[in-house]
């Protein structure tokens, strides 16, 4: 609304170009501007062709021309925004030279990388998801009970990310789309998040409060019940009745078999032989289809490697939700971690030292590069075996280092969304050996850099990407 005051007053509109963006983001990101009442000179890839000397602002994501060469003769007049968390693509010296202002949009990605790294790890541990499309809608989870808590929420996680087709993208190295037109699929746009979904627990007959201690605590999920125990209503649910939790819910747990809900009613029996294999699809038997692993996340030691926004809510959601024992190694420990029993480390050593599983959510930068060597590694590797989880930057560990140690097993998983050397692949080229070697290999799990894509997290863009062109537009 600022920005529309200001328009008129001024009788000029802020003048935006968007560059090297996906095309969903694009067409939102423009949108928003609009309605904030800036004009969208441009949107689309960045060259010198397409570059806009006459906009206000530029806006871009993916670009790796922010270097001082293309800088000195081609740059808004005002600033830059960065749909990113990190700089390192961009020439920070040329843009003070120029005089103009640059701001990131460092939270709008931060759930969704978050959610994004405990899917990977649940990913090392269990196979694909089980859970119809996100398309199909609410799911009930039938003879449930906590036995089945940590499994249920792994298959969450693995429908909410569609990570089995984000894993094929990976190994069909589709960065860009096949057609060369687009940086990004539209699809990973419509992947969920847990944050915030409405989840029902029906019935007392078996307890779901590790259940509800995930989801409500590790999560944020928003919790109801109908007819369940005292114990839930520690994590605060919403008392309903039957019909309207079940009008409500994404996600429904039975806890007892007493509701009619165990099979397709005789109604879905009526339908075609298709619609009523979809309607069993969406009832999972918890004791026959989430069955009791020996391996789990649940209770594990657990180190997070950088503890700002993106570490900090893994490191929630291993403590408070998994009931973890998290250790932490950062520059600047958070009190609010301390408080709820995660234990900062003093070297990347200690924190790494009893790890099962590992979280990179480090930025990158000339203290972290290549952080994790092939003697830092070696020292973590023996005696159990790990799990290495990569959401930020591929350069912060030695990747030949790492190949090696996975190929000795010292290293059980490596799970990332950041392949070795993937900027090539941004860039439309072809993959190298380093990228290939790790993408075959058998212990690697890994996504296209696709951490920060969720339809939440796209509206969170919007509204942070806006504010930051007021407050550049404002302070000019």
């Amino acid at each position: 609304m600022k920005a529309s005051r200001r328009s008129r007053k001024g009788n000029r509109k802020p003048k935006i170009a968007i560059y090297d963006v996906p095309k969903i983001v694009g067409r939102k990101l423009s949108a928003s501007l609009r309605a904030a009442g800036c004009s969208v000179l441009h949107e689309g890839p960045l060259s010198e062709d397409t570059a806009r000397n006459d906009a206000d602002i530029w806006i871009a994501k993916w670009t790796f021309l922010f270097k001082k060469g293309f800088l000195m003769d081609f740059h808004p007049s005002k600033g830059i925004v960065t749909l990113s968390v990190g700089t390192d693509h961009i020439d920070k010296a040329a843009i003070s030279e120029l005089g103009i202002g640059l701001e990131t949009c460092p939270s709008f990605s931060s759930t969704s990388v978050a959610e994004h790294a405990m899917t990977l790890a649940m990913r090392a541990l269990y196979p694909e998801s089980i859970l119809p499309p996100l398309g199909k809608g609410q799911v009930i989870f039938t003879r449930f009970s906590d036995d089945y808590a940590e499994q249920a929420v792994a298959h969450m996680l693995l429908r909410a990310r569609q990570v089995d087709e984000s894993i094929e993208r990976a190994e069909n190295y589709e960065y860009y789309r096949k057609d060369r037109t687009d940086y990004r699929h539209d699809e990973p746009w419509t992947n969920t998040e847990l944050s915030g979904t409405k989840v029902g627990i029906l019935g007392s007959d078996r307890e779901a409060t590790e259940l509800a201690r995930i989801l409500k605590l590790g999560f944020g999920c928003e919790l109801f019940a109908y007819d369940t125990t005292e114990e839930l209503d520690l994590y605060h649910p919403k008392r309903l009745s039957m019909p309207e939790l079940l009008d409500v819910c994404d996600y429904v747990f039975l806890c007892s078999d007493d509701y009619g809900l165990q099979k397709p009613s005789a109604a879905d029996e009526k339908l075609s032989p298709r619609s009523a294999s979809e309607m069993r699809m969406m009832r999972v038997d918890s004791s026959e289809e989430l069955p009791i692993s020996d391996t789990r996340f649940s209770g594990s030691p657990v180190a997070v490697l950088g503890t700002g926004n993106i570490g900090s809510i893994i490191a929630r959601m291993a403590r408070l939700g998994f009931g973890c024992n998290v250790s932490a190694f950062s520059r600047t420990p958070r009190q609010d971690l301390v408080n709820f029993g995660v234990r900062y480390k003093d070297t990347v050593e200690a924190a790494l030292n009893r790890a099962r599983f590992i979280f990179i959510a480090l930025p990158l930068n000339d203290a972290t590069r290549e952080l994790l060597d092939w003697e830092q590694l070696f020292r973590i590797a023996p005696n159990r075996p790990r799990v290495l989880v990569n959401v930020t930057r591929d350069q912060i560990i030695e990747s030949e280092s790492l190949y090696d140690m996975l190929s000795l097993r010292g290293i059980h998983s490596y799970a990332t969304d950041v392949l070795p050397n993937d900027a090539i692949l941004w860039k439309g080229g072809e993959p190298d050996g380093l990228t290939k070697k790790f993408i075959q290999h058998p212990n690697v799990i890994a996504t296209p850099h696709e951490g920060d894509c969720s339809a939440p997290s796209l509206e969170r863009m919007c509204r942070e990407a806006v504010n930051k062109v007021i407050m550049l537009i404002g302070g000019s």
